[in-house]
C-alpha cells in the first residue's frame, strides 16, 4: 500500500503538461469520500476501515481523499489517498498541497467538501495562507443569522 500511495501522484500527473500550464494558478478541489464496507474487519484492513455516521445500513467505510485541478472544461485528478484511522484531515490537505506544488502548479483557491469543516482544518489553511471555500452547517443562532442574508458577507 505504501508503494501505491507514493506512486499514485506520479501515475496520475505524468501527462499533466498536456492539460495544465506549469506556473499558472488553478482552483483545486479536495474531496473526502466514504465507500460503504459490509465485510469483516481483519488485521489486514483494520487501519483502513473508518467508522462514521450510518449510511446505507452500515457505519463502516473505506474512505479516500482525492485532489482535482479544475479548469474551464475539465476536472483533472492529481492524486488519491486512502484514509487511515487516526490521521488528521489536515495531513491529507498537506499531502494534496504537496502534489500541487510538486507538479509546478499554483493554488488560486481550494474548494473543500463538508467533511473538512473542522477548526483544525480551517486553522491550518489560515496558517499556510491558502484561500479556501468550505460549506458550513447552520448550527448556532449567530451562524444562522450570518448565513440568512443574500449579499456577500464574512464572519469570525
Amino acid at each position: 500500500m505504501d508503494g501505491l500511495e507514493s506512486a499514485n501522484a506520479t501515475i496520475l500527473t505524468h501527462v499533466i503538461s498536456s492539460a495544465l500550464r506549469l506556473g499558472k494558478a488553478y482552483t483545486f478541489a479536495i474531496d473526502y469520500t466514504n465507500d460503504t464496507y459490509y465485510g469483516t474487519v481483519s488485521s489486514e484492513n483494520e487501519g483502513y476501515v473508518i467508522r462514521s455516521r450510518l449510511k446505507k445500513s452500515t457505519n463502516e467505510f473505506y474512505s479516500y481523499v482525492t485532489v482535482y485541478a479544475i479548469t474551464q472544461d475539465r476536472q483533472i485528478t492529481l492524486a488519491v489517498y486512502p484514509v487511515t484511522r487516526g490521521t488528521s484531515k489536515a495531513v491529507y490537505i498537506t499531502r494534496c498541497l504537496d502534489v500541487i506544488t510538486t507538479a509546478g502548479l499554483i493554488t488560486r483557491a481550494l474548494c473543500l467538501d463538508r467533511e473538512f469543516y473542522a477548526r483544525k482544518v480551517i486553522d491550518f489553511l489560515i496558517t499556510v495562507q491558502i484561500p479556501f471555500i468550505i460549506p458550513v452547517r447552520k448550527h448556532s443562532r449567530a451562524m444562522k443569522q450570518l448565513l440568512n442574508r443574500t449579499r456577500s458577507r464574512f464572519g469570525e
